[in-house]
This record gives structure tokens, C-alpha cells and sequence, in this order.
């Protein structure tokens, strides 16, 4: 399992001390000695405490005493010792040129560790599982909005992303499965959003469709769509609307003259 080597006599020499001194005064954590993904146990006499520097050392000597996929498991340990820290941890902080030497090992062990991977159906099941109920934070939303700003797709792009379209359950419904997928829509949107957008955000819009139909001559099928005869309950809608839209201009005219 291990290769004797210099650094493991270090790894040793770090766990000897620390079983033979009698407590620690400061903040301390638990370490297994062989590794629980290489086999360790939760057994006392494979646990030891060290100080966070002790602890992040030892992490960053077993991959250099490990080989094969044992040194894999151990460079992702390494990577969580660099970013996993929780409120109640006061881990050890590496220097620079240390956490950059870690992230690179990572880097090349995840490369290699997933390229050409083909993941079985009872994981991709998995995967799907856990994904499933999962709402992202308003922290997340807005960095990943702030990511996509601005950002172009390449014609290839686009050609792509219209073909997953037509390649999606929706594209093949019938009228009515449509309707009735279209209604399920509108009703999963009801109170998603706060309240009316802002001008802003209307602005926004506004100059994003500017522009963007002149010239793009309408499908047959979209002719045919909007030469659909509405239903009475569409024309009340209109109607209404329009009722309560020119309501309102008269009222703030009235007020504002």
C-alpha cells in the first residue's frame, strides 16, 4: 500500500510524536493513519490528534508515499484539505506556491480520471436523484446570471441548442398536449417572480429584441398559428385589458393634466 520512502518516514515520524505527547491546549483534529478510502478503520488505534499544520502536512506526504489509484484518492483528499473549511474549523491555510502545486496534482488526476469515462445507467440514475427537489441559492443565481452576460454563441451554438429543441418531448405533442403543457407552464410561474418587472429590466428587453426578427420571414406553420380564430374567453381577455389599460391612462391623465 505505502512506499517506503522519505516521506513516508516524515508521515511516520509526524504520527509518532503526536501518539507520544499528552494533549494539545490548541485546536486540534482527528486524522485516521491508513486512510479510511484506503481501507483504515475508525479504531482508536488508527486515529490520532494532531494540530491543523500536523494534519494538512500528512495529507500533503501521502501522495507522495502512494501509487496508482491509491495516490488518486489521496490528491483528492489533499484538494479537500486546500477548500473544505467549515464554521467550526480552523484548518490550516497553505501558502501559494503549496495550494498551486495541490490544485495541479488535482487538476491532472481529475483530467485523466474522467476523460472518456462512460457513466453506467444505475449512476447517471444517481446523479439524476440527487438532483431532483434542488433549488439553487440567490447567491448562486446571481453569479452564474453575472457569468452569462454578455456572453456570444457561435452560430455552432445556436445550431446546436435549436436541434436539443426539437429533439425535446415538447417539440413532438399533439395540439392539445401542448395546451395543456403550456397551461402547466403558466401555472408553474404564478408567484415564482415578486412582482412587475422594473423599467430597467423592460429597457433591457426592449433593446435585446430590437432588431432581432427584421427580415426573418415566418413559417408557414407561424402563419397559420396567428391566423387562429381566438377563442371567446381569448377575445374577453384582450378586451379586458384593453379596458383596464386605457382605464388607467385617463385616470393618470386626470390626476396629472
Amino acid at each position: 500500500m505505502f512506499t517506503e520512502n522519505k516521506y513516508y518516514k516524515w508521515y511516520t515520524n509526524i504520527i509518532s510524536i503526536a501518539k507520544n505527547r499528552n494533549s494539545l491546549s490548541t485546536y486540534s483534529e482527528k486524522h485516521h493513519i491508513i486512510p479510511r478510502s484506503l481501507g483504515g478503520s475508525n479504531d482508536a488505534s488508527n486515529l490520532v490528534i494532531l494540530t491543523a499544520k500536523e494534519h494538512f502536512i500528512c495529507h500533503l506526504l501521502l501522495p507522495k508515499f502512494t501509487t496508482g489509484n491509491d495516490r488518486h484518492k489521496m490528491i483528492y483528499a489533499l484538494n479537500g484539505m486546500c477548500n473544505v473549511k467549515r464554521d467550526y474549523q480552523n484548518r490550516y491555510t497553505p501558502s501559494s506556491r503549496t495550494y498551486a502545486i495541490a490544485r495541479r496534482d488535482f487538476s491532472i488526476v481529475h483530467s485523466s480520471t474522467i476523460s472518456g469515462r462512460t457513466l453506467t445507467n444505475e449512476h447517471k440514475a444517481k446523479i439524476s436523484a440527487g438532483g431532483k427537489g434542488r433549488k439553487d441559492t440567490l447567491a448562486t443565481i446571481e453569479k452564474r446570471r453575472k457569468s452569462l452576460t454578455g456572453k456570444k454563441r457561435s452560430p455552432e451554438q445556436r445550431d446546436a441548442m435549436k436541434l436539443a429543441q426539437l429533439n425535446r418531448p415538447r417539440a413532438i405533442l399533439s395540439d392539445d398536449e401542448r395546451k395543456i403543457d403550456t397551461q402547466k407552464r403558466s401555472l408553474a410561474q404564478i408567484g415564482k417572480h415578486s412582482g412587475p418587472k422594473s423599467e430597467e429590466h423592460k429597457a433591457k428587453i426592449s433593446a435585446t429584441l430590437t432588431g432581432k426578427y427584421l427580415g426573418v420571414a415566418k413559417s408557414e406553420t407561424t402563419k397559420l398559428r396567428m391566423r387562429k380564430p381566438k377563442s371567446e374567453e381569448h377575445k374577453k381577455a384582450i378586451s379586458d385589458a384593453r379596458i383596464a389599460k386605457y382605464a388607467a391612462i385617463r385616470k393618470a391623465k386626470s390626476e396629472n393634466p
